[in-house]
């Protein structure tokens, strides 16, 4: 059945004539289901400028950088089957996707906060996202090699650090010495794009949400990737903020990047409308057309 739903929330716009960025607000009514209308609705008011125009990622990423998670020993360009040697590890690191939201309250026990199945599939993404923002790395043998051992360093140096911020940070480090893939210049098609992820990393919720966004639509650069999505606002979602509570709710009611479950989606949802937000209200309409009363009850 197809619905009528306004959704509004921050957004970090770029004006190509200026170079300059401003954060500001969205809102707009867009016709179709739950989770399309969300991310449709977003993607509009996205205005991301010249930085959709930046080229999506156009390979898989190799196996080479699975890091100390399982990371395998496999040669610049190697088949996904290439025979590989795991590296010692010491501490296991502790990342955010492994371990779900803290919702605090009380709440459903559900396995639908858990987004990856295991650790490794967790890295895996982290990387796949992060060549996403810096493709140069997959396309150069020395630039990857260069990466591989930075982040190898890092993560020894922080086992806490997420997998985003290994990343970041190894990133970070090459190009302190000249030897990495070099930060876009401010009013290039890919600056926005990297700063909106180095500021997610860093805990901004709306560059968060815009990931969060950016991978349900499939917005270039972007792949349409529901696990990132629900990654990038189970994190904002955790923090309080409503835009993200929406997202993550309505992916997890209509088993988007995971297991379906309506209880706990509309929960996430009620979360947010309880603070006034007004998409949130409008979603909660839409949803409780798709519940059973069984359902409803579940989710108080």
């Amino acid at each position: 059945m197809n619905t009528t739903s306004y959704v509004s929330g921050q957004i970090r716009t770029y004006d190509t004539s200026t170079g300059n960025t401003s954060s500001g607000f969205y809102s707009g009514s867009v016709t179709t289901s739950p989770a399309n209308s969300f991310a449709s609705g977003f993607s509009n008011g996205l205005a991301l400028g010249a930085a959709v125009q930046a080229r999506r990622v156009q390979d898989e990423i190799h196996d080479a950088c699975m890091m100390r998670r399982g990371w395998k020993e496999v040669p610049f360009g190697a088949s996904h089957a290439a025979s590989a040697k795991p590296v010692p590890t010491a501490a296991p690191m502790v990342t955010s996707t492994t371990q779900g939201a803290s919702t605090g309250g009380n709440t459903p026990a559900r396995s639908s906060d858990a987004i990856y199945p295991n650790a490794q599939d967790a890295w895996l993404a982290e990387v796949n996202e992060f060549m996403v923002i810096y493709p140069r790395y997959k396309e150069s043998p020395p630039l990857w090699g260069r990466l591989d051992a930075a982040v190898r360093k890092i993560a020894e140096e922080q086992p806490l650090a997420s997998g985003p911020q290994i990343l970041l940070a190894a990133h970070d480090s090459l190009n302190s010495k000249g030897e990495g893939v070099p930060e876009p210049a401010k009013g290039d098609p890919t600056w926005l794009i990297a700063t909106i992820y180095r500021q997610a990393v860093n805990g901004s919720v709306a560059d968060q949400n815009a990931l969060g966004i950016g991978f349900m639509s499939g917005k270039n650069p972007f792949p349409r990737d529901y696990q990132r999505s629900r990654y990038w606002f189970q994190k904002s979602a955790s923090t309080g903020d409503p835009t993200g509570q929406v997202g993550y709710g309505t992916l997890i009611f209509e088993g988007k990047g995971g297991a379906a479950d309506r209880s706990r989606g509309y929960w996430w949802v009620e979360k947010a409308a309880a603070t006034g937000d007004k998409s949130a209200t409008a979603m909660l309409a839409v949803m409780k057309t798709k519940m059973s009363a069984a359902e409803l009850r579940a989710s108080e």
